[in-house]
């Protein structure tokens, strides 16, 4: 996956077209539903490598603007927080919020590219693929004199299918009596996935 090469990418670009025009024409069939469509291993290859690549193709900014409709609530075990977005027009929408905290004396420039660049390669993640939340963007929080940054709050898509997320603390706290020996292995084997890719993005050492 990190091979540096402008074929595999041109490859990847090349199948990545032939799959989404495949996809296309097969959702026009699906009239009236409300199905929707996963990203294939193509796909998903493709954006891997763009988000790792120190110029990356996709130049979409992470960063948003401050959300004041989010109503926040804790989540067990976690500094991450739940967010709930009300709609007008449908059914609300929950995130997941981390936050981070800069020092003052950090270095502006230095704190903003290294939260830019994680925000761009977690928003190609996939949970089933990557063991890591898909990341939507960052919020940044200004100091009270606007001369620093204060703090970061990446915004998370919360997976699909998944209404009340909790900590992986809390999920072993409340099964820790019945969780059988092949649903710790699962779980072990999730974590070493997560990390592994944390490590590609060059955020884990």
């Amino acid at each position: 996956m990190r091979i540096a090469s402008p074929l595999i990418d041109q490859e990847l670009r090349e199948l990545n077209e032939k799959d989404t025009g495949r996809i296309a024409k097969d959702t026009q069939k699906l009239k009236n539903s409300s199905t929707t469509t996963s990203k294939t291993p193509v796909s998903l290859a493709d954006a891997f490598r763009d988000a790792i690549r120190e110029s990356p193709q996709r130049t979409t900014s992470v960063f948003l603007p401050f959300d004041p409709s989010l109503e926040y609530s804790p989540i067990s075990f976690s500094l991450a927080r739940l967010a709930l977005r009300h709609s007008r027009n449908g059914p609300a929408k929950q995130f997941i919020v981390d936050r981070f905290d800069i020092p003052p004396q950090s270095n502006q420039l230095s704190v903003e590219k290294d939260a830019r660049d994680l925000a761009r390669k977690l928003a190609n993640a996939d949970p089933n693929a990557f063991g890591l939340l898909k990341a939507k963007g960052v919020i940044t929080v200004q100091g009270q004199d606007s001369q620093h940054i204060e703090q970061f709050n990446f915004i998370y898509h919360v997976p699909e299918g998944l209404r009340t997320p909790i900590s992986l603390r809390q999920g072993l706290v409340q099964t820790h009596d019945c969780l059988h020996l092949s649903q710790q292995i699962r779980i072990a084997r999730d974590l070493a996935t997560s990390v592994g890719f944390l490590h590609n993005f060059n955020f884990v050492h």
